[in-house]
């Protein structure tokens, strides 16, 4: 779409006065050079001698636009749509379009087009300008059915998170929170092992070990019996000859067994 600016000048350059009064053409160079304000003055003189012409308020909505005045600039161009022939009603309805499309409003722009055509068919400009603005319209509603429907997604998934992280947060909370307690208490479970390794596990030590004895011991026994019933043994079947009994005793006693 033409920039707003632009269209002003151009506009202004080419006044839609047939034979243009002195004081609009002052004020169309004085806005053509930047100077809206020495335009309006002179549009304003212009009227004062000539009276209201839509014409004139067709060039006084350029030079308020250029000043920044849109709300301004947009009533004079309806000013002129409506009293203005066909075709300079069409110009001052595309106006207020460009005027309207930068404001944000797209459908007041479509409007405004679609009444430029309907005053002038042969306004191609305004025909370019609204195909551009209903293709640019297309794009931008698709973006934000876009936007609309990745929002409603994030939604539902927040809407959803918390249930799925509530059931395991139901479930899992006590877990959570039992954890802790249950590393708390493998401490204290684990302490109390170690109380018991510091005091009855050393009884219990010493009970293995004192039975481990018992049992060397017991075993020791034994072999030392069934020893002596073999020395008993052999001494029976020994000749009766006390020097070697003796001897053989002495020898047997002074073994380590």
């Amino acid at each position: 779409m033409i920039g707003l600016a632009a269209l002003a000048a151009l506009l202004a350059a080419a006044s839609p006065f047939q034979a243009e009064q002195p004081e609009v053409r002052e004020g169309n160079e004085r806005l053509v050079a930047g100077d809206a304000a020495g335009a309006l003055d002179r549009y304003a003189a212009a009227e004062r001698q000539a009276g209201a012409h839509p014409e004139i308020e067709f060039d006084r909505g350029d030079a308020l636009a250029r000043a920044g005045r849109g709300a301004e600039a947009r009533d004079a161009w309806r000013r002129a749509a409506k009293a203005g022939d066909g075709r300079l009603a069409s110009r001052a309805l595309q106006n207020l379009a460009t005027s309207l499309d930068a404001d944000g409003d797209r459908d007041g722009a479509v409007a405004a087009l679609g009444d430029a055509l309907a005053r002038d068919p042969a306004n191609q400009d305004a025909r370019y300008d609204l195909e551009v603005l209903l293709r640019r319209r297309g794009q931008q509603d698709e973006k934000e059915q876009d936007q609309q429907q990745d929002q409603q997604q994030d939604q539902q998934q927040q809407q959803s998170q918390p249930q799925q992280q509530g059931q395991p947060q139901q479930q899992g909370q006590p877990q959570q929170q039992g954890q802790p307690q249950q590393q708390s208490q493998q401490p204290q479970q684990g302490q109390q092992p170690l109380d018991r390794g510091k005091t009855g596990g050393t009884d219990d030590a010493d009970a293995r070990a004192g039975e481990a004895a018992r049992e060397d011991g017991e075993r020791e026994r034994q072999d030392g019996l069934r020893m002596l019933d073999a020395l008993r043994a052999r001494e029976r079947n020994m000749p009766l000859d006390p020097v070697g009994r003796r001897e053989a005793r002495r020898r047997d006693v002074e073994k380590d067994w």
